[in-house]
């Protein structure tokens, strides 16, 4: 919100609640009342809250707030409540302020919200704002905010996946008891990991499928959370969650396929089966923490729901330094130089996390 002249605005309203926000800096008086109806004075009653650098005082009439702790974009503001339906009898004089629930017809040439926080704090009372407009000397354009819809709650698909890849987890945990609890030690201790793959029997192959499907799903639940949250031009839309998929397919394929091509022109396919068990291992876990992390954000409250992602980030982090750690150990074990190792850690690690990066950041430049 920036600065605006104090133009006058003869504003209708059609809903049972009006909200106004007035900048604190602007002193002069306000009287606002509704034809055949008293008048309301701005200072009839003031609640200040005690961090003064971030106030926000309510004035009330005789009705409740809308806002009850201060909002972080609109601090030092002052905010009070009319029920209205009609005409205003006067006109409203301001310098920032945001008027809720107008008519759509009274004014042209509306812009979205430019953060999506904003919209999501005050679409949820249809909530309307005036916004500088760069390059204009008097600003008096009305912004008309875009509802930002949830994809999280108001989509049936995501609510399957998220049933879909729970009750996998938990079958998978059922069914492959004694496997789980081995996969888990096995990325402690590279000899439990090793005694694993050599005892693994015919499940494994189907183990591994359903890790990587498990896999797949949490990466793009968290992701697709992820820029729903921080980014406001990424599209929260079906379409783009099937981006996000291939995107993650595509990583996850070009990692197994460069894999599988060293194993055959190398001839060392039991060095190179050995080292995707153990990739199989971490990204087991990094599956684990990344589902688990990824429904608490769907689920959790607006203003906590980035934390667990922020989470799921460092710790999918540390799986991969340590996945890193575990090759360059085997590598060593196996009296490979060090120089392979840095050709395999550029070609199967950096390569395709730039690659993920990349077409996760084009995914927000194009949704």
């Amino acid at each position: 919100m920036g600065n605006f002249a104090e133009d006058s605005f003869n504003i209708c309203f059609q809903a049972d609640s009006t909200q106004v926000v007035q900048n604190a800096g602007d002193s002069t008086t306000k009287l606002v009342h509704l034809k055949d109806s008293p008048v309301v004075k701005k200072k009839e009653q003031r609640i200040e809250h005690l961090d003064s650098s971030k106030a926000t005082s309510v004035v009330q009439s005789k009705y409740k707030p809308v806002f009850e702790t201060p909002q972080t974009s609109y601090a030092n503001d002052t905010i009070f409540e009319l029920p209205t339906v009609g005409d205003f009898g006067s006109t409203l004089q301001g310098s920032v302020f945001l008027v809720e629930n107008y008519s759509n017809n009274l004014f042209k040439g509306a812009t979205p919200l430019v953060s999506k926080r904003q919209s999501y704090s005050f679409n949820e009372f249809s909530g309307r704002v005036f916004t500088e407009v760069a390059g204009k000397e008097n600003n008096t354009m009305l912004s008309a905010g875009k509802p930002i819809k949830h994809f999280v709650f108001n989509s049936w698909l995501l609510f399957i996946l998220i049933i879909t890849l729970s009750a996998s987890m938990i079958l998978f945990r059922r069914y492959f008891q004694k496997y789980f609890g081995l996969i888990l030690l096995s990325a402690i201790n590279i000899r439990e990991a090793e005694r694993f793959f050599d005892s693994k029997t015919s499940l494994y192959q189907r183990i591994l499928f359903i890790t990587n499907s498990l896999l797949i799903g949490s990466i793009c639940l968290a992701v697709f959370n992820y820029l729903t949250l921080v980014s406001d031009t990424f599209d929260s839309s079906v379409k783009s969650f099937l981006i996000i998929a291939l995107v993650v397919i595509a990583y996850l394929g070009y990692r197994n396929i460069l894999l599988s091509s060293f194993a055959v022109v190398s001839d060392l396919r039991d060095f190179f089966s050995s080292l995707s068990f153990h990739h199989f291992v971490f990204n087991f876990i990094i599956t684990l923490f990344l589902l688990f992390f990824g429904v608490l954000s769907t689920y959790l409250p607006f203003e906590f729901r980035i934390l667990p992602l922020y989470g799921s980030l460092i710790i999918a982090s540390m799986l991969l330094i340590m996945r890193a750690l575990r090759s360059l150990r085997l590598f060593i074990l196996h009296r490979f130089s060090i120089f392979y190792w840095f050709l395999y850690f550029c070609a199967l690690e950096l390569m395709p996390l730039a690659f993920l990066f990349y077409g996760l950041k084009r995914l927000v430049i194009i949704a």
